[in-house]
């Protein structure tokens, strides 16, 4: 009996060593794995470190554009607003009738446009670019 128990001590002993080895091994491959895990991450926040201040810088420079293009926008329209009253066109007079009848030309229509444009333009900022290209036009026919 004391035999078949030192046996089975043996086997015991055998089994326990190789599944100590076996989870060393696996443990190890983890560990590798995780270090892994953790370069790839690094590399990752670096890049959206990068990319965030790319966009930061984007995002101020469309601010300072945007905010000149109102400002020329309201510097036009307070400047003509002196000039001239356009009234409100209604159903029975066109634009055309309104021009002629106060002597109304189109650089004046654009500035009161402007300003009921204003708020859209401020809900829809994505329109950006294409607002600061009509702006510089303006600005080259002056």
């Amino acid at each position: 009996m004391a035999d078949i128990l030192a046996w089975i001590s043996l086997i015991v002993g055998i089994v326990s060593i190789v599944l100590a080895l076996i989870s060393m091994k696996l443990s190890s491959e983890s560990e590798k794995r995780s270090q892994e895990n953790f370069e790839k991450t690094k590399d990752l926040l670096h890049q959206i470190d990068t990319k965030s201040a790319v966009i930061s810088n984007s995002v101020d420079k469309s601010i300072v554009q945007l905010t000149n293009l109102f400002s020329n926008v309201l510097d036009k329209v307070i400047e003509d607003q002196n000039k001239i009253d356009i009234p409100d066109v209604t159903v029975e007079k066109n634009l055309e009738k309104v021009m002629e009848e106060k002597k109304i030309d189109n650089s004046e229509i654009s500035n009161q446009i402007a300003i009921q444009l204003l708020p859209e333009l401020m809900k829809h900022p994505e329109n950006l670019e294409k607002l600061v290209a009509i702006s510089e036009k303006i600005k080259k026919k002056k």
